[in-house]
């Protein structure tokens, strides 16, 4: 409500718990708003299915999400 009060418009990109990959959880609580957006962390080399199938989750629950950080590569950074 704070943020809306100074901009009516803009999309709000939300974290979840643990370094947001936890979008299948907040999709089931979702913050009743316009233009929210959950952001979801995710490393190909690292995250695989189980990390598609929390985001497919939060899809078919109705929630936009926003790949904010990710990368090929394993998550610590170290290659695949």
């Amino acid at each position: 409500d704070k943020i809306r009060a100074i901009d009516p418009d803009n999309l709000i990109v939300v974290g979840t718990p643990t370094w947001s990959q936890d979008v299948d959880v907040a999709s089931q609580n979702p913050i009743d708003r316009a233009n929210i957006a959950y952001t979801l962390n995710f490393y190909a080399g690292t995250h695989g299915q189980s990390y598609r199938n929390k985001a497919q989750t939060a899809l078919d629950n109705g929630i936009a999400l926003f790949a904010t950080e990710w990368g090929t590569v394993n998550a610590d950074g170290n290659g695949c």
